[in-house]
């Protein structure tokens, strides 16, 4: 918390109240006329102010399917009003069809994963079309980004020792999740807070920014989060995926 000192002008003091969002960073700042009550109350405010659990696990919040472009870029705006990074499963056909899009993604401190070439099923296909999908996916992200991903996400979740196999080749964290939140159903707005909200210090929560429409997807996001930090929560990337 960066508490400016009261300065004066002429002969009356200003006292700073500073209120700031937990993890958030921001800080608005407003004068009000100096006395000993106001700088009294003003300093009660500051103290009121809940400080960041910097012990707390985060919860960590991804978004499979993208990148599209609108709503992409929508989300990624909600997410740094809010200085909240999060982790992207992308499909390497979208990145290399809007790699600007990924760029933005990665220079917002976001993490990004593997999701395949075109979201196949991995448990329908050979070991050698699992690697195959992974591997032009991947190539798909470096493209955009010149990083090659170290984590992946199967579609639908779908996951078996073949799976497992190939990531264990290509050096592949497999990263799940513990809340899903089925927004793909397209829920309401109002259901899609409750689910997101219902997460825990340390659950990974699944969302998706492509596949379909996804504006309830931005709006819930929008209206949780900063519930979320004002409760105490905060969030990071998938430290795998970095």
């Amino acid at each position: 918390l960066d508490v400016k000192r009261p300065h004066r002008t002429g002969l009356k003091a200003i006292a700073v109240l500073a209120c700031t969002t937990v993890l958030g960073g921001v800080v608005a700042v407003h004068p009000v006329a100096a006395s000993a009550t106001t700088q009294s109350t003003a300093m009660s405010q500051v103290a009121a102010v809940k400080a960041p659990q910097i012990g707390r696990a985060p919860i960590y919040l991804t978004f499979d399917d993208g990148p599209v472009p609108a709503q992409s870029k929508r989300l990624l705006k909600v997410l740094a009003d809010y200085n909240v990074q999060a982790t992207f499963f992308v499909l390497g056909q979208l990145a290399l069809a809007h790699p600007e899009v990924v760029r933005m993604e990665k220079a917002a401190g976001h993490a990004i994963g593997n999701h395949t070439w075109d979201h196949r099923d991995l448990t329908t296909l050979s070991t050698s079309r699992i690697r195959h999908e992974l591997v032009r996916g991947g190539r798909g992200i470096r493209s955009a980004t010149g990083v090659t991903p170290r984590c992946m996400r199967p579609p639908y979740g779908a996951t078996n020792a073949s799976v497992r196999s190939v990531n264990r080749a290509l050096h592949l964290k497999q990263e799940l999740w513990d809340v899903d939140t089925n927004d793909w159903r397209l829920p309401s707005v109002k259901t899609l807070v409750r689910r997101i909200m219902s997460a825990r210090p340390g659950d990974v929560v699944l969302m998706h920014d492509g596949g379909g429409n996804r504006s309830r997807t931005i709006a819930a996001v929008a209206r949780a989060v900063p519930r979320m930090i004002k409760r105490g929560d905060r969030f990071a990337p998938i430290k795998a995926c970095l």
